[in-house]
């Protein structure tokens, strides 16, 4: 099973293209000790994930809510939900399947979208579901997960048709044991992709200036309020919170790219004091400014 490394772009969305228009699912081993991090950093995505540990217990950070996962549990992580992960023992490793909701609804416009996927790519309750053994719907998952394990490595004759119908189990067995606690929210689809266009615009262009929650708001005309429901539909995180993480990932660029203080970089960023910069990078990334600095040094 291949190994795979990625990046995130300014929005923390992951640039890596999983599978390919004709078949968008990937399949692929997230191996600590290969990954020159150490970890894997915030990102999210438009796929919906589902992880499998293999070996030891890795840390998942979803959407800032933490779940520990051990080997033989898995993780279902909803589509476009900030996530990272870091491995809690030195052997820990996990499988990744990605794979994109069009997979399972297959027409555009059909009933299988509108009736039995968006809702809930759009609900709080299927935003991460840790399977355990625990629980006996859970283990039906598992085994789908580990048919996909193999029929990946496999790659027979056919083998994407079975890798769908495994995917599309999953998600029935989700939907099933969920759907009476999942409650659907409203939805605007293109106001909402077009305030968020700006939005995230206007934070790019203002990000090193003081910006407070009613200034994010006022640059598509709507209350404070508005604005943060805004963003939990769209991105699982509020206005601010999206804001002080866009801070901290411009600033790793400055940590890598030049010799700039801390302090300094700090403000380019723009952040008050080096100090709470250092508060917010180690919650985000897991470690210190400085000590990302060294890692990255050391691995070139």
């Amino acid at each position: 099973m291949r190994y795979l490394d990625f990046d995130v772009d300014e929005n923390f969305r992951e640039t890596t293209v999983h599978g390919d228009e004709g078949f968008p699912m990937a399949v692929y081993l997230q191996r600590f000790q290969l990954n020159q991090r150490g970890y894997v950093i915030l990102h999210w995505h438009e796929e919906v994930q589902i992880s499998y540990v293999t070996k030891g217990i890795v840390q998942f950070f979803v959407s800032g809510k933490e779940i520990m996962v051990q080997a033989g549990e898995g993780l279902f992580i909803r589509s476009k939900c900030l996530h990272s992960a870091k491995p809690q023992q030195d052997e820990a490793e996990y499988v990744c399947i990605d794979i994109h909701p069009s997979l399972i609804y297959g027409i555009p416009n059909g009933r299988i979208r509108t009736q039995y996927v968006d809702p809930y790519l759009r609900s709080d309750c299927v935003e991460a579901i840790h399977f355990t053994h625990a629980t006996e719907w859970h283990d039906s998952v598992l085994e789908k997960i580990q048919t996909i394990i193999r029929v990946e490595e496999s790659s027979e004759y056919g083998f994407e048709l079975e890798l769908q119908l495994a995917a599309c189990g999953i998600w029935l067995d989700i939907i099933r044991n969920m759907h009476k606690s999942c409650s659907e929210e409203p939805w605007l689809p293109v106001a909402d992709k077009q305030r968020m266009k700006t939005i995230l615009q206007y934070i790019r262009e203002n990000y090193t200036s003081k910006i407070t929650l009613s200034d994010i708001a006022r640059s598509v005309n709507i209350s404070t309020a508005e604005c943060c429901r805004l963003f939990k539909r769209n991105m699982n995180i509020s206005p601010v919170e999206y804001l002080i993480n866009y801070r901290v990932a411009q600033s790793v660029r400055l940590l890598t790219d030049t010799e700039k203080s801390i302090s300094e970089i700090a403000f380019l960023a723009g952040f008050g004091s080096s100090s709470y910069y250092t508060e917010r990078f180690r919650k985000l990334i897991q470690c210190t400014p400085m000590e990302y600095r060294r890692s990255h040094a050391n691995n070139q």
